[in-house]
């Protein structure tokens, strides 16, 4: 089993790492300060880029089901002062469009499960 975690993925890898009887899990994360955060030391863990297929070869090896459970992350836009009061605006960067990062991962994937 494979799970591309995040904050929520967390949440669930972590659930899914204790029925070792019923599973083996592995968590996708994009960066190391991601990977630390649930478990740093976690070999079975691993730092990918859903943007880069490669990346992907050695986590996928051997997965026969998948959890979805990407993430777009928005930004603050640049100028926000909170003393000016009201909430902050929030943009997406170039590609990383909540849409946009599922559809890549759900197609990048049929090459592995498919």
């Amino acid at each position: 089993m494979l799970l591309y975690a995040h904050s929520t993925g967390h949440l669930v890898y972590k659930n899914l790492k204790e029925r070792t009887n019923l599973f083996v899990a592995r968590g996708l994360v994009r960066s190391e300060t991601s990977k630390e955060k649930i478990g740093g030391d976690d070999d079975a863990i691993f730092i990918a880029d859903i943007r880069n297929r490669e990346s992907l070869d050695v986590p996928f090896s051997g997965v026969n089901v998948l959890i979805i459970l990407t993430s777009a992350s928005p930004q603050i836009k640049p100028g926000f002062d909170p003393s000016k009061g009201g909430p902050p605006e929030f943009y997406y960067k170039e590609g990383e469009y909540p849409e946009e990062v599922n559809l890549r991962l759900q197609n990048l994937v049929r090459k592995y499960l498919v």
